[in-house]
């Protein structure tokens, strides 16, 4: 059972996400809970610190996910294409007030953002990565280069600059970048797996 902290950190990053942070009142999340907000108060001291932790509670919780992914009997194709996946839906739930919001009005808490996205990431690519290369289905180039043109795709796709060109959606952008990045570090043994997901 979820403590009462709990529940306002996954009530308020539902609301933040789908807002923005500047959009989201104290009032709206006590009202969304039921709750005075004397009682968020007692755990949070500000809106701001309050948006920290419910950052980090998804970071984590996302994370937890991939990991689930990772621990899967799938070849590394599949749990590539799982991972993206998952990512892409993540994103396609970020509004772009959030992302906005964060980097202008938050630049210290979007600079640690970034730096537990790519621990995230090295964490879990380099094991899918090296999963690939014994199963020759992706190229034998350094697995720390290829983690680090994934980093840039979606450094790249989760930038408050390239939503604001409103040229091509979050979403398609990074479903894109995938494709073009999987398609550079596959064999041709690796190609015929990912053409076979229909993707």
């Amino acid at each position: 059972m979820k403590t009462e902290k709990e529940k306002i950190i996954i009530s308020s990053i539902g609301l933040f996400v789908k807002n923005g942070f500047s959009k989201t009142s104290m009032d709206d999340i006590a009202q969304s809970l039921k709750m005075s907000k004397k009682t968020l108060y007692k755990h949070f001291t500000s809106k701001n610190v309050l948006l920290k932790q419910s950052v980090l509670y998804f970071m984590d919780f996302n994370n937890n996910k991939m990991q689930e992914i990772i621990s899967s009997n799938d070849n590394a194709i599949v749990k590539a294409y799982n991972i993206f996946h998952f990512i892409g839906s993540v994103l396609l739930n970020l509004s772009e007030n959030f992302l906005i919001d964060i980097k202008t009005l938050e630049p210290d808490l979007w600079k640690l953002i970034d730096k537990i996205r790519t621990k995230y990431i090295n964490q879990n690519l380099t094991k899918i990565i090296d999963q690939g290369k014994e199963e020759g289905y992706f190229i034998k180039e350094p697995t720390f280069l290829i983690i680090n043109t994934f980093i840039s795709v979606i450094r790249g796709n989760v930038n408050p600059n390239v939503v604001l060109q409103k040229k091509i959606s979050i979403e398609e952008s990074f479903k894109g970048s995938i494709k073009i990045l999987m398609q550079g570090i596959l064999t041709s043994k690796g190609k015929k797996v990912f053409k076979s997901l229909n993707i």
